[in-house]
């Protein structure tokens, strides 16, 4: 915990808190879990101190969904890059992973529209990997306005 609190620049007591979390939600090792933590850190704008809070607020959703401690970290990860706080990115991260499992009838209506499908054929959640993907590729060719109109029902 020590090593990995001066790595990312944080300070002891939030990483063992955070490294807590994360053990308590998916399991792991102290060493696997602030190793992820670090390079999330390091690597984005989320901060360690900020992570224990972030995983309250999704950590139990993406976990139920087949998501693991790294997809969650490094999804929370690119959204502090693009400008969000950890504690928004995951109540948003938390929110999509929900309307995913059961849209909404205007987000049933823009996933018909766009050929997304969330689970496979024996109704489990696809890697998000796979989920991102697959809406990159329906969003081409549309217009930034026009991803955002799609994308905020």
């Amino acid at each position: 915990i020590a090593r990995a609190a001066t790595a990312a620049g944080a300070d002891v007591s939030s990483t063992a808190d955070a490294v807590m979390h994360a053990m308590n939600i998916w399991g792991g090792s102290v060493n696997k879990n602030a190793e992820l933590l670090v390079q999330a850190a390091n690597l984005s704008n989320a901060q360690i101190e900020t992570m224990g809070p972030a995983f309250a607020n999704v950590g139990s959703t993406a976990r139920q969904l087949g998501m693991d401690l790294k997809t969650t970290t490094t999804a929370i990860g690119l959204l502090t890059n693009k400008g969000m706080s950890s504690d928004r990115a995951s109540m948003d991260l938390n929110h999509a992973l929900l309307q995913m499992v059961n849209p909404s009838s205007q987000a049933r209506k823009v996933m018909k529209d766009l050929a997304l499908t969330y689970t496979d054929a024996h109704g489990r959640m696809l890697p998000f990997r796979t989920i991102l993907q697959q809406l990159n590729d329906s969003l081409a060719g549309y217009s930034q306005k026009a991803k955002q109109a799609k994308l905020v029902k």
